[in-house]
């Protein structure tokens, strides 16, 4: 008998491997971004700063939904329109409503 369809809190071999990826995704981004603008904050404008927003917000949108949903293989799907749909937003918040404040 197989407890994992009755257990929820069993984690099956495939969605750990999934998991990991989702980590080490978030962490590589988060290792990356932070290094990339510690040693190079001084250098960015504000408008420059905002535009790199646009690798960060993504690539976490990809990762946390990603961990939300990785129980099976479609979390990778999941993952992959929510960060689409995390870049469009971001798109078009910076050009409607950040261009007029």
């Amino acid at each position: 008998m197989d407890n994992s369809k009755y257990n929820p809190g069993i984690i099956e071999n495939d969605s750990r491997s999934a998991l990991k990826v989702f980590y080490i995704f978030i962490l590589i981004s988060a290792v990356f971004y932070t290094a990339f603008l510690g040693i190079s904050f001084n250098e960015f404008s504000e408008t420059e700063l905002v535009i790199q927003s646009h690798f960060l917000v993504p690539a976490y949108a990809f990762a946390i939904v990603g961990l939300q949903s990785g129980r099976d293989k479609k979390s990778f799907i999941y993952a992959a329109i929510s960060a689409a749909v995390a870049l469009v937003a971001l798109v078009a918040f910076f050009d409607t409503i950040w261009s007029s404040l």
